[in-house]
């Protein structure tokens, strides 16, 4: 048996997998239902794939919560582990009841990751939040579509959009000046994506540089569809309603100001807020920015966005390697 910590990508991955070994594995998800984030993110397909990685995710939840092999706790926290391979003992609370668990052979740690918050301190200033979305609303939004269709996703008001890049990253107030690495690739996708579903509304990116997506001319095809590129650091986002992102012109010729229908915060990767204790509890370190360190091999493995910022491609890939070659 396996103990997984953690149901999102990552940990759903390790289970389906080691079932697919005929290894058992108990899922203990904090929340009320499996898949996390990625369960609410939806695919950015123009006429082509745009490679987000949502392709990798399909069924996964329904494959979860109907196999033998795998049971899940939902509601569920941790609140002791003790022994050692091959023999941990893990007691926990999950709806309203506590348990306990001997011979767990193995712990996988894969409790995620939060996204930036709006209320918390930030390098830029927002004075309003009407006409501002986060990143993770931009998913919901697209998780409504009907696949392979070109279903609008936004009212024929909106005509312009502004994408704030590095919300919560590369951010001093923060302590955060790490690169997310998943900002620049799901606005990215999302603008092409929006090009095909809106070709009449115009988007901007005000960004500080641009992350290699996919190809080496990503950058110039998004500049071949019109979509415009403004490197700066955004200074504040006023105004009620309608947005008005306030920034400072290159060469440091004073301020700019430019008015949008809608701002998008592509908001960065944070700690998971449960980090320091699930490191205590499985005798982990986190690292300087907070993020849970990878383990030595003593049966407690961190993997997923618990260890830093990764994208789904990636999480998929540590997570079933990590089952195909656990002993």
């Amino acid at each position: 048996m396996v103990l997984v910590i953690g149901g999102g990508l990552s940990g759903c991955t390790v289970a389906a997998t080691l079932s697919e070994r005929g290894i058992p594995s108990i899922i203990l998800e904090k929340s009320g239902q499996i898949g996390g984030k990625v369960r609410s993110y939806g695919c950015k397909a123009s006429s082509n794939c745009n490679n987000c990685g949502l392709c990798l995710v399909g069924g996964l939840w329904d494959r979860i919560e109907s196999d033998k092999n795998i049971t899940v706790e939902t509601n569920a926290r941790v609140l002791d582990i003790y022994g050692k391979r091959p023999d941990f003992t893990v007691s926990f609370s999950a709806g309203g009841h506590e348990a306990r668990i001997s011979g767990i052979s193995a712990i996988a740690a894969s409790i995620g990751f939060e996204p930036s918050s709006l209320s918390g301190a930030q390098d830029q200033q927002i004075e309003d939040l009407s006409g501002v979305i986060t990143g993770l609303e931009l998913e919901r939004l697209f998780s409504k579509r009907k696949k392979g269709t070109v279903s609008k996703i936004f009212p024929e008001g909106v005509k312009s959009i502004a994408y704030i890049q590095c919300y919560g990253s590369r951010d001093r107030k923060l302590g955060s000046l790490y690169c997310s690495r998943v900002c620049c690739a799901y606005a990215s996708r999302s603008a092409k994506a929006l090009r095909f579903l809106h070709p009449g509304i115009s988007q901007t990116f005000f960004c500080m540089d641009f992350q290699r997506i996919e190809s080496p001319r990503c950058y110039e095809e998004m500049l071949d569809m019109g979509i415009e590129f403004i490197k700066c650091r955004p200074v504040r986002i006023e105004g009620a309603g309608k947005p008005r992102v306030v920034y400072e012109k290159l060469g440091g010729a004073g301020l700019d100001i430019r008015e949008f229908d809608l701002a998008v915060l592509s908001e960065g990767i944070r700690p998971p807020a449960d980090a320091d204790g699930i490191s205590n509890l499985c005798s982990l370190m986190v690292d300087a920015d907070g993020f849970l360190q990878p383990v030595r091999d003593d049966g407690i493995t961190v993997l997923g966005c618990a260890s830093g910022p990764k994208k789904i491609e990636e999480v998929h890939a540590e997570s079933v390697a990590y089952a195909r070659n656990l002993r």
